[in-house]
């Protein structure tokens, strides 16, 4: 199920609603804050909603980990282990997730950053391999995605013989040395043609593209020039389209 149509004669066209998941060690309204330009490219065809991960960091926990430039506290997904070959506590999130559904949605479909990508793509295997019924939502926007290390959500994405079926949208740079791109396209290989956009970007661009993670961990961008925002919208449009 996708947000409601508007059908009323003479009402404004109906736009998508998208849930937004920040990266490891962010908030959501820091996340808000960096996709300005990402929301003003979007205005036209989706609205943004943001969150932020129901579990918290504390400095002694990570290292190289700084504090939020607000002071306040930041934010995972899940906790990884020290190699981060164990993702922990992600029921406590999908409890959480599912009470944003219940409560602020319904939603169009989901966006995701980094580890709130990673996350993404774990609720799409959910919600088609698991039957996952208050996961409402009819695509997926993965940006610097990687796949999951931990072998049980490993094998939650990729080892039925199908793909995941549900639209995708790949995002990720040629240099991000954060989260190479060998990593993000084997991300796309657990869904069903996925649509893979490659852009020349990388950690160090223009400041209006960087997303900050206030750590040396992650650090990464989600791109909104010209060319990435004619890829959003072509995206977004054929599924409004087709919904």
């Amino acid at each position: 199920m996708s947000a409601a149509r508007s059908s009323s004669p003479g009402a404004a066209a109906r736009k998508l609603r998208v849930l937004c998941l920040h990266g490891f060690q962010q908030t959501g309204a820091v996340f808000k804050d960096r996709t300005g330009s990402l929301r003003k490219a979007l205005k036209a065809v989706a609205d943004l909603e943001y969150v932020t991960a129901p579990l918290t960091i504390a400095p002694s926990e990570i290292e190289g980990f700084e504090e939020n430039e607000d002071g306040s506290a930041a934010n995972t997904w899940w906790y990884p282990n020290r190699d981060r070959s164990e993702y922990r506590d992600v029921d406590t999130t999908l409890g959480f997730l599912q009470t944003v559904f219940a409560q602020q949605g319904p939603f169009d479909g989901v966006l995701g950053f980094s580890q709130g990508a990673a996350m993404t793509a774990m609720m799409c295997a959910y919600k088609q391999r698991e039957g996952y019924e208050w996961m409402q939502f009819g695509f997926a926007v993965l940006v610097s995605g990687f796949k999951p290390i931990d072998p049980v959500y490993h094998k939650l994405l990729f080892e039925p013989a199908t793909q995941i079926d549900m639209p995708t949208l790949h995002v990720f740079g040629e240099g991000d040395v954060r989260v190479s791109p060998e990593r993000s396209r084997a991300l796309a290989d657990a869904f069903k043609e996925p649509v893979v956009y490659p852009h020349a970007g990388g950690q160090y661009v223009h400041q209006i593209y960087i997303l900050f993670f206030f750590s040396p961990i992650s650090c990464s961008f989600v791109p909104a020039d010209a060319a990435s925002k004619a890829v959003y919208v072509s995206f977004l449009s054929n599924y409004l389209s087709r919904s």
